[in-house]
C-alpha cells in the first residue's frame, strides 16, 4: 500500500506521494493518469512527487493528468512546501521544480514562492474567433511554463474551455501549444481564468497562469506595481506581488492557501494502469503546462 496526501492550494487540486519514506514509483507518468482521474482514481489536476534533498531544500515533480511532467506549476509548489512546513521542515526554503529554484516562506499561514522571471512579453497576437465579438488580443508570456493571456471585459462571458482548445492548439503556437489565461481587470485587482496545458481543461486556480496574467496586465499599465489580487475561478484569490513595468520585474512571488484535505493509502500495480480508453503518453517528457 503506498501512502498519500490529497492537497488543495485556492482550488487546484493534488495527490502528494512523500518519496522519501514511499519510495519512487515505476510507472510515475501511468499513476498521474490514474490517480487523477475524479472517478476511477482519486482525483485531481496534478500529481506531485516530493523529496528532501537537504534540511531546507525540496526537489518537487508535479506530473499533469494526461501523464507528462510539468515544467512549472505554481500552486503544485506551495503545496509541496506547505506539507514540508506542516511536516516539521522549518522556513525558508528552497524548491527545485524542473530546471527553476524558488524560495518559499510560511506567511501568516499562506504560503508564499518566488516566480520564475519572464524574459519578455510578448505580442499581440492577434486571432479571430466565434468565442468572442471581435479579434482576441493575445500577449505571450512564459512564467516557467508558457501562457497566452488576453485581456477581456467580462470573464465569466467567456466559454474558457472551447476558447482555450482554439488558442492551445492553434497553428500559431505549433508545435507544442501553450496555456491560455484570460483577465478581467476589476477594481479589486483581475478575475483570471485559465486553460491548462497537460490538464487539457480549465482547472480552478492555476498559480503560474495568475503570475502570467499579472505581469502582462502591469506591463500594460492595467495594474499598480505592489500586490495584486487574482480572483481565480475557485473564488480563492491569489495574491501576486510585482515590482517595476517590465520584466525583468523587481520581485514576482504568488502567495496562498495550502491545505491537506485528506490522507489515504492505495494499492501499488494495478492503481498505476492506465485506465481503458486512455492513451499513455509516450514520454514522460511530453511538454506540460
Amino acid at each position: 500500500m503506498t501512502p498519500f496526501v490529497k492537497m488543495v492550494a485556492a482550488g487546484n487540486d493534488f495527490v502528494l506521494l512523500d518519496t522519501d519514506s514511499c519510495g519512487v514509483p515505476d510507472d510515475v507518468s501511468g499513476l498521474a493518469v490514474w490517480a487523477c482521474r475524479p472517478h476511477s482514481g482519486i482525483g485531481a489536476d496534478g500529481l506531485i512527487l516530493l523529496r528532501r534533498d537537504g534540511p531546507d531544500r525540496l526537489g518537487v515533480t508535479v506530473v499533469n493528468p494526461d501523464g507528462s511532467i510539468a515544467k512549472m506549476c505554481g500552486n503544485g509548489a506551495r503545496c509541496a512546501a506547505y506539507y514540508a512546513f506542516a511536516t516539521g521542515t522549518s522556513g525558508p526554503l528552497t524548491v527545485e521544480l524542473g530546471r527553476h529554484t524558488m524560495r518559499a516562506w510560511s506567511r501568516g499561514g499562506l504560503v508564499e514562492v518566488t516566480s520564475p522571471e519572464p524574459d519578455r512579453i510578448g505580442g499581440p497576437v492577434r486571432l479571430a474567433t466565434k468565442e468572442i465579438d471581435t479579434a482576441l488580443d493575445l500577449y505571450t508570456v512564459d512564467t516557467g511554463t508558457p501562457y497566452a493571456v488576453a485581456i477581456v471585459p467580462d470573464a465569466d462571458a467567456l466559454d474558457v474551455n472551447e476558447l482555450g482548445r482554439f488558442v492551445r492548439y492553434h497553428p500559431h503556437f505549433a508545435p507544442d501549444g501553450l496555456s491560455v489565461s484570460v483577465a478581467q481587470v476589476r477594481d479589486d485587482g483581475l478575475a483570471v481564468r485559465t486553460y491548462e496545458r497537460g490538464n487539457e481543461e480549465e482547472t480552478l486556480s492555476c498559480g503560474s497562469g495568475a503570475v502570467a496574467c499579472v505581469a502582462v496586465a502591469r506591463s500594460l499599465g492595467l495594474v499598480s506595481e505592489g500586490t495584486v489580487a487574482a480572483h481565480t475561478r475557485s473564488g480563492t484569490p491569489l495574491l501576486v506581488r510585482i515590482a517595476g513595468d517590465a520584466p525583468p520585474f523587481g520581485a514576482l512571488t504568488l502567495t496562498g492557501p495550502a491545505e491537506v484535505v485528506f490522507e489515504g493509502t492505495f494499492t501499488g500495480p494495478a492503481a498505476a494502469e492506465t485506465p481503458p480508453g486512455v492513451p499513455r503518453p509516450a514520454s514522460p517528457a511530453t511538454p506540460g503546462r
